[in-house]
């Protein structure tokens, strides 16, 4: 098996990608979670929105700001979290659940994302 599937990297804009083969899934950084502190209302695409990296792909509300999330890679939507997007369930955001799944178009991109190591190491740079 490939150790790299299913191996997670994160994006500046502290957002993890979890790679599964050709697809990934997003979600919020836990450095994010802490720094907006209670989420009261998340907008995301849609399934079939192709979106580049970079792109802002939707909207996260709180109760101390207004941000936009931006997609870590160029792909499709393939699958939206239900359970995060209809219900807006604060246990699962902090249990790290997924928010998005996209069908990566350039696989390479995947290689730009960093490191755990260099995430952390990053973070203390932003400090």
């Amino acid at each position: 098996m490939d150790e790299k599937l299913y191996e997670i990297r994160y994006s500046r804009e502290h957002i993890w990608v979890q790679r599964l083969e050709s697809t990934v899934l997003i979600g919020f950084a836990e450095f994010a979670l802490e720094a907006l502190g209670e989420i009261v209302a998340l907008e995301l695409p849609r399934t079939g929105d192709q979106v580049k990296e970079g792109q802002s792909i939707g909207v996260i509300e709180s109760a101390k700001t207004v941000s936009d999330l931006y997609s870590p890679i160029d792909g499709e939507i393939l699958r939206i979290n239900d359970r995060l997007a209809n219900t807006l369930d604060q246990r699962a955001l902090r249990d790290k659940e997924w928010l998005i799944e996209i069908r990566m178009q350039q696989p390479k991109q995947w290689e730009t994302l960093l490191t755990a190591e260099q995430y952390l190491e990053w973070l203390k740079g932003e400090s």
